[in-house]
């Protein structure tokens, strides 16, 4: 064999180690990489697997949260409305409404001349200060407090004029003062209609008289 034939075959042996050496690491090269793949999926894969456990172990401990207890409705208040006090030389009885006596001034040419002791007539209105037995209240009507003062917490009081006649009863009740206006003039005269007293007495009879009543209204302090 000649040497370049020699040379030859040692190069073409170096050629086919080279080639097998390529080979060798492509094929290492590519089974790595499935391997390294494959443990990346199995990691992600186990990853879930761990959260779904976890989700699951949670659901499982789980407690039902105990209901809130429903909050008890308070009642609405209601406005609180007092027995006015009383001030009178009448009786209030147990309705205690104030009721405030005063005495009207009248003009000597509104009364009948009474010089003689004979009778007293029948049509005379008088003061409570020309009587001999003064009326004393036998039926005490309360007046209702209007729904709109109690709301707003208003007082006040209405003072009213009326004729009692010989029987006892109230004529003619008139609101002559008020304050506040237009507040309890109506309930003042309502209630002060259904009085009833005993008869005034002048001379051993009954007789009419002029009376004045303050009517007050006020609230409970708290």
């Amino acid at each position: 064999m000649s040497r370049a034939s020699a040379i030859g075959i040692n190069v073409l042996k170096w050629f086919l180690a080279f080639v097998m050496t390529l080979l060798i690491f492509a094929v290492f090269i590519t089974v790595n990489r499935e391997h390294n793949f494959d443990t990346s999926d199995k990691g992600d894969s186990f990853r879930v697997m761990m959260s779904e456990k976890a989700a699951e172990n949670i659901q499982q401990e789980k407690h039902e949260l105990p209901k809130e207890p429903e909050t008890e409705r308070m009642p609405t208040p209601q406005p609180v409305m007092q027995d006015i006090p009383v001030e009178a030389d009448v009786d209030a009885g147990d309705t205690g409404i104030a009721i405030q006596v005063s005495e009207v001034k009248v003009k000597p040419a509104d009364l009948p001349s009474i010089s003689a002791p004979v009778s007293v007539p029948s049509d005379a209105v008088y003061n409570l200060s020309d009587l001999d037995n003064k009326p004393r209240q036998t039926v005490n009507v309360r007046p209702d407090y209007p729904r709109y003062a109690v709301n707003n917490r208003i007082e006040g009081s209405v003072t009213v004029s009326f004729t009692l006649d010989r029987q006892g009863n109230v004529v003619n009740p008139q609101a002559v003062k008020s304050d506040p206006p237009n507040v309890f003039e109506n309930s003042a005269l309502a209630a002060v209609r259904k009085w009833k007293f005993t008869p005034a007495i002048k001379g051993g009879e009954a007789v009419n008289v002029r009376m004045v009543v303050v009517v007050n209204f006020t609230l409970e302090r708290f």
